[in-house]
């Protein structure tokens, strides 16, 4: 993963995933992480390209709340988890989430 990290500040680009924390974006996050750890002046931008149905708490991305521990979040108590639902990798600096009207399939094939 360390090729991807050095490709894109070397080409100054960004990296584009489905930005879920799921497989391989996993590890680009992981990987993201691991290069703001030990160079913090350097800046990666990465952008999740996603399914608004399919990200995991979508409520509290709306919610005016900045609560980072979910079971205190009042407007999650009635929410619930669906299998398919990813969390988003939180190491990505941008998120695109297009909403389609489809819930919990987080595969983005016919958006490209």
């Amino acid at each position: 993963m360390k090729g991807i990290i050095q490709a894109a500040l070397r080409a100054h680009g960004w990296i584009v995933t489905t930005g879920f924390k799921t497989g391989v974006v996993q590890l680009v996050g992981e990987a993201i992480h691991d290069h703001k750890v030990t160079n913090p002046q350097s800046h990666i931008t990465a952008i999740g390209c996603s399914k608004w149905g399919a990200a995991k708490h979508r409520a509290s991305l709306i919610s005016s709340k900045t609560s980072t521990n979910l079971n205190q979040d009042s407007t999650m108590g009635t929410l619930k988890i669906k299998k398919s639902e990813q969390d988003l990798e939180p190491n990505h600096t941008h998120f695109l989430l297009l909403d389609d009207g489809t819930y919990y399939g987080y595969d983005i094939g016919e958006y490209r």
